[in-house]
């Protein structure tokens, strides 16, 4: 509902014709390595990132892919609610599932 409430129909959830940004990690494990010295270490315990449907970070390391772009707004009032017809349904279409 955050990515709708700012406009943003393509992201959010995980299903086709959609951005897909997904951390796959263990809370159990993650470190945040970064110092005030030396900010830009990356965290310990997240072996993997996808960023728009490309491996980012495989097995803890970056692969040097830069997949992400830039976020534009789909529907123009801040504040205001999305147009309905943004909002996902109740049933399997949600979740990705067939439509």
């Amino acid at each position: 509902m955050a990515a709708l409430w700012l406009g943003l129909e393509r992201k959010g959830r995980i299903q086709v014709g959609c951005d897909a940004d997904l951390t796959i990690f263990d809370p159990q494990k993650i470190v945040d390595r970064g110092t005030y010295v030396n900010p830009d270490q990356a965290p310990a315990g997240i072996p993997y990132v996808i960023i728009n449907g490309v491996l980012a970070v495989d097995k803890g390391n970056h692969t040097g892919k830069r997949p992400g772009k830039i976020i534009r707004r789909t529907w123009n009032i801040p504040g205001a609610l999305p147009p309905t017809q943004l909002l996902p349904g109740k049933g399997v279409e949600s979740i990705g599932g067939t439509q």
